[in-house]
């Protein structure tokens, strides 16, 4: 188990600190670990152990190094891997999120899986088939990010953390005005941490923006009917059950009660780690 640290160690260290890897060449057929065991591909899929592991990522009985289909995706692995200098190098990573194409059922991270992707009309390696600025997963249940209350976060590393939304106020004047972040959580394993904050208002006098020395809630005061607010919505960490999770985005008026309300849509199941290392 030690040489098994020590070869993992190796890669995470190569990694964080931005060294390029040597070239296949000099790697050697150990790939320069310690123990040889690591660089062995007991399947012939092209990827070995230390990458694939010896997990059981889809659950049919079959550790990694020896599936050929590790994630269960209907994408063999060796179709997976991506372009690369050798076999020692690490497969893609598409989304960024640390887990590799072959052990990801949602490799670009747009919340659809690979295979509904490959079925479909969309390219399961890009979260954006056509791009026009709605997410692949959001298009059908946002209704192609049509309305601007409503709003698609993507977990995946490289995807922007903050959104924004915009609401229309026509009701009679208020004090305050907010906007709260609800996600139905049921469960001790998932978590949602948003933070909302007002970003514009249109016409300038329709509402006071707060003062960036204020140690005042985050929320827009005296506005006026017809005002137009812009809300900016940021995703500081997020732990879903499911690759797609339903929530809202509700405008609060001064006695907390639901003003409007906009549809949020979390793609992904995790927020993208801060580590240097590209290991779950």
């Amino acid at each position: 188990m030690a040489m098994r640290l020590g070869g993992l160690l190796w890669i995470a260290l190569a990694l964080s600190c931005g060294e390029p890897w040597p070239g296949p060449d000099s790697l050697g057929p150990d790939c320069g670990f310690p123990d040889p065991e690591l660089a062995k591909d007991r399947d012939g899929d092209g990827i070995i152990f230390v990458h694939e592991r010896d997990v059981d990522d889809d659950g049919d009985g079959l550790v990694n190094d020896l599936d050929l289909d590790s994630d269960g995706d209907g994408l063999l692995d060796e179709e997976e891997i991506g372009p690369r200098l050798g076999g020692c190098y690490p497969p893609r990573d598409t989304d960024g999120d640390g887990l590799d194409d072959f052990r990801d059922v949602d490799s670009d991270g747009d919340g659809l899986r690979d295979d509904v992707e490959l079925a479909g009309a969309t390219n399961h390696l890009d979260p954006d088939t056509d791009g026009d600025g709605c997410l692949d997963g959001a298009e059908e249940p946002l209704d192609d990010c049509s309305d601007p209350r409503d709003l698609a976060v993507s977990l995946a590393c490289g995807a922007e953390r903050t959104g924004f939304v915009t609401f229309q106020w026509t009701g009679p004047a208020l004090d305050f005005a907010s906007l709260e972040v609800v996600v139905p959580d049921e469960s001790d394993f998932t978590h949602y941490l948003f933070e909302t904050f007002p970003e514009a208002v249109l016409p300038v006098d329709g509402a006071i923006l707060p003062s960036s020395d204020e140690e005042a809630p985050p929320r827009f005061t005296t506005v006026e009917t017809g005002a137009t607010l812009v809300f900016g919505v940021r995703h500081l960490d997020v732990r879903a059950a499911t690759l797609r999770t339903e929530g809202w985005l509700e405008l609060r008026g001064p006695a907390g009660e639901v003003l409007d309300r906009g549809r949020l849509l979390i793609l992904g199941e995790q927020s993208c780690s801060v580590r240097p290392d590209r290991r779950p």
